[in-house]
């Protein structure tokens, strides 16, 4: 349901005249997946600068122990500043 509502409504915004050049989410693994691989071909065919997908910091936080700990150094310590 989420993926669904996600799809419509960024089509429905990269239909518009707005230049959108990143995008933040959760860590929803169909909305990262279309992000991927259907947003550049989208981008592309509307003539349009590909979009970065960023995941938000909090959920990376949540999930710390989930996740690989090298991603950045001092990760821990932030995740801590951000449980606090």
């Amino acid at each position: 349901m989420e993926f669904l509502a996600f799809q419509k409504a960024f089509t429905f915004v990269l239909g518009s005249g707005m230049i959108i050049k990143s995008f933040i989410s959760d860590r929803h693994a169909s909305i990262a997946k279309w992000m991927r691989e259907e947003c550049p071909k989208k981008c592309k065919d509307l003539g349009k600068p590909i979009i970065d997908h960023f995941f938000d910091l909090w959920h990376i936080a949540e999930s710390k122990y989930h996740i690989q700990p090298f991603l950045f150094p001092g990760y821990f310590k932030l995740c801590d500043l951000i449980t606090e």
